[in-house]
């Protein structure tokens, strides 16, 4: 149960981490064409 939980943990981190790397990048593109 334990891994289980750590396992949702670690994916919903995960994909957080990869839509905020994303926002990142939008804004290091929106910056350099503005």
């Amino acid at each position: 149960m334990y891994v289980k939980i750590d396992g949702v943990q670690f994916a919903l981190t995960n994909l957080l981490n990869h839509f905020w790397f994303r926002r990142e990048k939008m804004q290091i593109i929106s910056l350099i064409f503005i």
